[in-house]
C-alpha cells in the first residue's frame, strides 16, 4: 500500500482515495513527527477506514505483511509516536485541529483511540473516501 499516493486498496476488497496532504498535515500538526511512524499510522487510519468493524490485530498484521515488520512493530511504532506526540504538547492542542475533540490529561490516547478520532474526522469531512468493490 503506497499511502503517499491519493488512492488505495484494501484487501482486495475495498479502494480508499484520501487527501494525502490533509492526512500527513493533521497527523504533523497532532505532533508525529518521525515520517516513518506517520507512514505506519496513515496506512493504519486507511484500513480502520475501509473497514471499522475489524480488530487491531487483523489490521496491524495486514500493515506488517505489506512492509515486511512483525505486527508487533506496528502496535510499537504506532505507540511511540503517540507518547511522543504528547511529550512534545502537540497533541494536547488536538482540539485545534480536530473540533469537538479533548485531550485526555490523565490518560493520553491508546492506539485505537487516536486512530479512531483521525479516521472519523477525516470520514465525517469527506477527506476519506471508501469504496467497496
Amino acid at each position: 500500500m503506497n499511502v503517499r499516493s491519493s488512492k488505495v486498496i484494501y484487501d482486495g476488497k475495498y479502494e480508499v482515495e484520501f487527501d494525502t496532504e490533509c492526512l500527513f498535515g493533521l497527523l504533523e500538526n497532532l505532533g508525529i513527527e518521525d515520517k516513518g511512524a506517520a507512514e505506519v499510522l496513515a496506512e493504519t487510519i486507511l484500513c480502520y477506514a475501509a473497514d471499522s468493524t475489524q480488530n487491531a490485530y487483523k489490521v496491524y498484521d495486514y500493515v506488517a505483511r505489506g512492509r515486511g515488520i512483525e505486527k508487533f512493530a506496528v502496535s510499537m511504532r504506532i505507540k511511540r509516536a503517540i507518547d511522543a506526540a504528547e511529550q512534545n504538547g502537540q497533541l494536547k492542542f488536538i482540539d485545534c485541529y480536530i473540533p469537538g475533540t479533548y485531550y485526555d490529561y490523565d490518560y493520553g490516547y491508546t492506539n485505537k483511540e487516536l486512530i479512531t478520532i483521525v479516521k472519523d474526522y477525516l470520514v465525517d469531512t469527506g477527506r476519506i473516501r471508501v469504496k467497496k468493490l
